[in-house]
C-alpha cells in the first residue's frame, strides 16, 4: 500500500485533505511509514522488524499487549499501549493476515479514530487547518512523550504539496522519513549531547530546529575550547 494509496483511503473514509495528511504526517514522524516499523529502543536487544513482526504472526504465546513488560510501539502509529495493541492485534486475526498488513493498520487507524477517539476523528473530518488537525492527532490520539510538532508539521506540509500537486515534487510520493539506521545515529549524538548538558528532551532520534542549535552551540563551545 503506497502513500498515496494511504491518503485515498483516509480520503474515502471522510477525512479533510487537511485531516489526512495531519494523520500521514504523524505516521511518518512515528513509524516512518512502514507498518512492521517495531520501536527503535528494542534494536538494543536485538530484535529487527522482520523477527518482531513473525514472531508475533506465528507465536500465540507471545505477548504483543505489552512484550513482556518492555511495551515497544508497533506499526503505522507506534500503538504501545496495552488495550490499544490487543484490539490491533485481534483486528488482524479477524482478517486472517500480518499484524504487520498495511491496509489492516490503516484500517484500524480510520475504527479507532470513530470509536475510541471522537473528538480527534471531528477535527480531522470537519478541519481545514493543517496544523489544527496535525496537533489534534499528535496531541490526543498518538500522545508521544516526545510532541514534536514542528517536525510532523513538516512532514504535513509535504504530504499537502505532494497530495495536492503531485509535480511540486516530481514523480517521487515518498514522504521525508528518518531511516532507522539515521535514527540511531541522531540518538546516539543526543545521549552525548545530554551527558554535556546541552540537551534536556529525551532521545527521540528525530532531527529538529531544537536539536541542531543544541549541536551547532555545543560545537561551538568545543571549538572555543
Amino acid at each position: 500500500m503506497t502513500n498515496i494509496e494511504i491518503y485515498e483511503a483516509l480520503r474515502a473514509a471522510g477525512m479533510t485533505v487537511e485531516g489526512a495528511c495531519g494523520t500521514i504526517a504523524n505516521m511518518a514522524a512515528e513509524g516512518v511509514m512502514s507498518s512492521v516499523n517495531v520501536e527503535d529502543r528494542a534494536d538494543a536487544i536485538g530484535i529487527s522488524d522482520a523477527d518482531y513482526t513473525a514472531r508475533v504472526d506465528n507465536d500465540p504465546n507471545y505477548d504483543f499487549e505489552t512484550d513482556n513488560g518492555k511495551h515497544y510501539g508497533y506499526g503505522l502509529c507506534q500503538w504501545t499501549e496495552r488495550s490499544r495493541k490487543a484490539k490491533l492485534l485481534a483486528f488482524a486475526r479477524s482478517r486472517g493476515v500480518s499484524i504487520g498488513d498495511k491496509k489492516m493498520q490503516v484500517d484500524f487507524c480510520i475504527l479507532e479514530m470513530q470509536n475510541d477517539f471522537p473528538s480527534v476523528w471531528r477535527v480531522v473530518t470537519t478541519s481545514h487547518d493543517l496544523l489544527q488537525c496535525t496537533q489534534v492527532v499528535l496531541n490526543v490520539y498518538e500522545n508521544p512523550a516526545v510532541k514534536n510538532l514542528g517536525t510532523r508539521m513538516e512532514y504535513a506540509e509535504a504530504a499537502m504539496a505532494y497530495f495536492t500537486n503531485p509535480d511540486v515534487i516530481g514523480v517521487s510520493e515518498e514522504l521525508p522519513s528518518v531511516e532507522k539506521e539515521d535514527k540511531a545515529v541522531v540518538m546516539a549524538m543526543q545521549i552525548i549531547m545530554s551527558y554535556a548538558g546541552y540537551w534536556l528532551d529525551v532521545a527521540d532520534g528525530i532531527k529538529n530546529e531544537e536539536f541542531f542549535s543544541a549541536a551547532r552551540t555545543m560545537l561551538d563551545d568545543l571549538e572555543k575550547g
